[in-house]
């Protein structure tokens, strides 16, 4: 018998981030991305055509905001488990969260595994599991961890190309390489190239993880 996906739909401003995010989940057997939008009024047509057992939210989703979202989907299912996707947590956030039974939250600053150890630990669970201590998460926090944050700042002096750097820049702007390829004037096997170079240069895990990295970082870029 064919294992049941968990629905998943990914909500975030920056289309990138969530074409990224969409690619990384998408690549467990466990889980279907059924949608992904850039606001709160397609997140709102989406739900109304299809509910999600899964949704991740960016907390400053434009139009009706991360918070209103939740509380539209919990009303479509109010088994749905949220994640909140945000660059940054304070107690008033944490607090607002735990009101709305928000399960979890990403900093874009955790890796990979930690992500999907998250997710598959927040599906298990009858109840929704909030950790309201910030002591309790580690202190570095897919996407500030040794991977994401600190190795690439040491690293990144003097070590990524002039071309390197051109290509961290377009990947703030588009994902497809055939269209950054066409940008920078190169062949798109060099930008796959280019590609897996810089993960290994910059300690990241994978493409999703290095366009978040190349918006985390863009004054750096030229």
């Amino acid at each position: 018998m064919a294992r049941v996906k968990t629905k998943v739909v990914i909500a975030h401003e920056f289309k990138l981030i969530s074409d990224s995010l969409s690619t990384l989940i998408e690549s467990s057997d466990k889980y279907k991305v059924i949608g992904t939008v850039s606001t709160g009024k397609e997140l709102i047509h989406l739900i109304n055509q299809n509910v999600p057992d899964l949704a991740l939210i960016d907390a400053n989703l434009p139009d009706i905001g991360g918070l209103e979202a939740v509380r539209s989907i919990k009303q479509k299912n109010k088994n749905a488990k949220i994640v909140m996707l945000t660059m940054d947590v304070n107690n008033i956030l944490l607090d607002q969260m735990e009101e709305e039974g928000i399960s979890e939250y990403i900093t874009f600053e955790e890796d990979e595994t930690f992500m999907f150890n998250m997710l598959d630990r927040i599906v298990k669970d009858s109840k929704p599991r909030y950790v309201s201590e910030k002591a309790k998460r580690p202190s570095t926090s897919v996407l500030q961890s040794s991977d994401l944050e600190d190795k690439p700042k040491k690293k990144k002096k003097g070590l990524l190309t002039k071309k390197e750097k051109e290509v961290m820049r377009v990947l703030t702007m588009e994902s497809d390489n055939e269209k950054i390829a066409k940008i920078l004037g190169i062949k798109p096997a060099t930008v796959i190239t280019h590609k897996k170079h810089l993960i290994k240069k910059l300690g990241v895990k994978s493409t999703a993880e290095l366009i978040i990295f190349s918006f985390r970082n863009q004054d750096a870029l030229p």
